[in-house]
């Protein structure tokens, strides 16, 4: 698996076990990278593909919880 398949399984499992963000620094870095993913052109890639639609649906309730 290449880099950007590592990062979006990573933050796929972060969440989905939100393991970590109850600190405040750490949720305030995994923000920092979801706002810097939209640049990454790998998840561009994965639009077409059903890992790409479950993991939007966990980005949407990251960002609404």
């Amino acid at each position: 698996m290449d880099i950007g398949g590592r990062v979006f399984t990573g933050v796929r499992e972060i969440f989905t076990t939100r393991r970590g963000l109850e600190e405040r620094e750490t949720h305030h870095t995994f923000c920092r990278l979801l706002g810097s993913l939209r640049d990454v052109d790998y998840i561009g890639r994965l639009r077409k593909g059903t890992e790409y639609k479950d993991w939007l649906t966990l980005a949407s309730n990251f960002t609404v919880g």
